[in-house]
């Protein structure tokens, strides 16, 4: 799953894969009691995992479950977080939206897959968005 979703080690600018890196713990390191969940965990490469710690650099999730990084004060110049090298993707994804790269979740009644629920929104009033409204029928305009 953490080779899926983070592609190699999280530190921006390291290009460390997948199978170079380490089971990094995210939130709280381990031996501070943190969880071994796996929406605690992001991939490391060895010497980024080591300079976590106090006086280093520090990690956190966001909400769209990416890896922060923040350095150090005295080695913080407004560089970014997180790191895009194993996953271009993400910098076409608008800020605001969120990751859809993920696996489906199941539901909670035992069944294989939740649908999504309908729409209300599907006419052709979306005159607010950028372009304007759709073509009526779905014609081209």
């Amino acid at each position: 799953m953490l080779i899926a979703r983070d592609g190699g080690c999280t530190k921006p600018c390291c290009t460390v894969g997948a199978y170079g890196a380490q089971v990094h713990h995210v939130t709280a390191d381990w031996a501070d009691g943190g969880n071994t969940n796996i929406n605690d965990l992001g991939l490391a490469c060895p010497p980024d995992n080591r300079s976590v710690g106090p006086g280093g650099w520090t990690t956190a999730m966001n909400t769209r479950t990416e890896v922060e990084w923040t350095p150090p004060p005295d080695l913080d110049t407004g560089q970014t977080r997180i790191n895009t090298y194993h996953r271009p993707e993400a910098l076409l994804r608008p800020p605001d939206e969120p990751d859809n790269t993920a696996a489906p979740s199941e539901s909670t009644d035992g069944n294989d897959i939740a649908e999504p629920e309908p729409s209300a929104a599907t006419t052709n009033d979306h005159a607010d968005e950028p372009g304007g409204p759709a073509p009526p029928d779905n014609q081209a305009a």
